[in-house]
């Protein structure tokens, strides 16, 4: 039988309830003695001889924006890539019809849209991935070539995939009101909004 995952609501209850019951155990413990005396640390001392300090890895604010934000962030950078270059496909077929849109198709072509896109979205990437996380005291990592390693890809991903969306679209708000319908469901589908489980956390003298 498995046990269900404990929320971080409950897991703050339950650690609000052992230190008060902790707090108590040392009153009885002690006999009355002085908080600040000799007498009060030594009983103290025997009840909880192990000082546990509780310190989240990747969720510092222990908040659940710290949680759901930073994915929003990415959502919100991939859909409107992925709205801008499946648009683009819309607008190609428009004003050229089959011809603009086989043009568009060339290896040449693709790549060439692809490293636009790259340049174009990197100043938002390093707004939501390295800026904004420090604004709002989120995790975020100190390593820009790692953050580069990762970010460059997934721009260029979702850039191939905006333009082989695009292909599809004869018409430039179609790709808009498909992937704007699309948003809200990915946000819940990839789970982000309902944690499995709290925060990891270190424990130590």
């Amino acid at each position: 039988m498995s046990i269900p995952p404990i929320s971080c609501s409950t897991n703050r209850t339950l650690q609000g309830i052992l230190e008060a019951s902790g707090a108590v155990t040392a009153d009885l413990l002690s006999h009355d003695a002085r908080a600040d005396g000799s007498l009060y640390r030594a009983s103290l001392s025997k009840s909880s001889p192990v000082e546990v300090l509780n310190q989240p890895l990747f969720n510092p604010t222990g908040g659940y924006a710290s949680t759901i934000v930073p994915a929003a962030f990415m959502l919100i950078l991939q859909q409107t890539l992925l709205m801008g270059a499946a648009t683009l496909g819309g607008v190609a077929f428009e004003q050229g019809g089959q011809g603009a849109r086989r043009r568009r198709g060339a290896a040449a072509a693709i790549l060439g849209q692809g490293i636009a896109h790259l340049v174009l979205v990197l100043p938002g990437a390093t707004l939501f991935l390295v800026v904004l996380p420090r604004v709002y005291g989120f995790s975020a990592t100190a390593h820009l070539g790692d953050l580069l390693a990762m970010t460059i890809p997934f721009i260029l991903s979702v850039s191939f995939l905006g333009q082989f969306m695009g292909m599809w679209f004869k018409r430039r708000e179609t790709a808009v009101l498909l992937i704007i319908a699309s948003s809200l469901p990915l946000l819940f589908f990839v789970g982000v909004s309902w944690p499995s489980r709290p925060s990891r956390t270190i424990c130590g003298p």
